[in-house]
């Protein structure tokens, strides 16, 4: 397929790309690479936004908070 290449560049057919979300671009010399980015995972987001829980050591001992054992 040719595509015709305007001010703002090149339309992928969105067919191309059945569910896809994002893609990665890469140039290398003459060659043009559109891939699928991978999913982000979500638990790489994990503490990214803390909040207060009004202890001053559940970073330390959270397995005592949260399995009821009494943090020492």
């Amino acid at each position: 397929m040719r595509i015709v290449v305007t001010e703002q560049g090149v339309l992928i057919p969105k067919n191309w790309l059945p569910d896809v979300r994002e893609v990665d671009i890469q140039k290398d010399k003459d060659v043009i690479l559109v891939k699928p980015s991978p999913a982000r995972d979500p638990i790489q987001g994990l503490g990214a936004d803390p909040v207060e829980c009004g202890s001053a050591d559940g970073s330390e001992h959270h397995d005592g908070y949260l399995y009821g054992g009494a943090a020492t």
